[in-house]
């Protein structure tokens, strides 16, 4: 697979007291028990440059041995802020780094409807933006921002295009497509395209030896006995 990393897609157990989009904070901590790094997105998000490896945006975004988790910064909009009023952080797209630190926050996180550590978190069971209100308005301020808690650039990972004139969010890096679904498909076509021909360039220069004859030493008609090895 691109770059060798693993690619999982999980169908995943169902909630009955809660939202559905919560089942992504369950399996990303089951996930962390296999691999050191899990990079969660939505259905409706894509990496437009393929090309570009996990690591390389990792130092390109501070991602450190401190850090549990990364996301995006939603657009910069009232409906977007939580109840200390700082802009929320969006779940579509999460780095998340294995520890016992991040084990702890999202075993909190999945608990925290029940109300045992945050009050009136209960509220996001079934209210928008669910487990990512949920985690704006509680579980980021119980980390260092900036170190354990990654804020990244709403413009760089998150948005798209189509909306960014009005949201501010281009998506460079990672392209979420959350009011444009109908975006998102051509958009995976695209990138797999764009990427399949570059890895099929590569591919034929690293074997141009074996992929390339050359017989031009010869001439047409061949003669008798004479022959071109293919």
């Amino acid at each position: 697979m691109v770059h060798g990393y693993d690619y999982k897609f999980v169908r995943s157990p169902s909630y009955n007291d809660r939202h559905q989009t919560w089942v992504k904070v369950p399996m990303i901590r089951e996930a962390l028990k296999t691999y050191d790094y899990v990079v969660f997105v939505d259905a409706d998000a894509v990496f437009p440059h393929t090309h570009l490896p996990l690591e390389w945006l990792f130092n390109y975004w501070g991602i450190s041995e401190e850090t549990l988790v990364a996301m995006a910064l939603d657009p910069d909009a009232d409906f977007n802020k939580d109840q200390r009023g700082n802009v929320n952080l969006n779940t579509g797209f999460i780095i998340a780094q294995a520890s016992p630190r991040t084990t702890e926050m999202f075993n909190v996180w999945e608990d925290c409807v029940t109300d045992r550590k945050f009050d009136k978190c209960s509220k996001w069971r079934y209210e928008w933006s669910h487990e990512q209100a949920a985690f704006s308005n509680f579980m980021r301020y119980e980390y260092q921002r900036g170190s354990e808690v990654i804020e990244l650039p709403c413009t760089e990972a998150n948005g798209y295009p189509q909306k960014a004139a009005e949201s501010g969010c281009h998506g460079e890096f990672v392209r979420h497509f959350w009011l444009g679904k109908e975006f998102a498909v051509d958009a995976l076509r695209d990138t797999v395209s764009r990427y399949m021909a570059l890895r099929l360039h590569d591919t034929f220069h690293e074997n141009i030896n074996v992929a390339m004859v050359n017989a031009t030493n010869t001439t047409l008609p061949l003669k008798v006995g004479e022959e071109v090895v293919i």
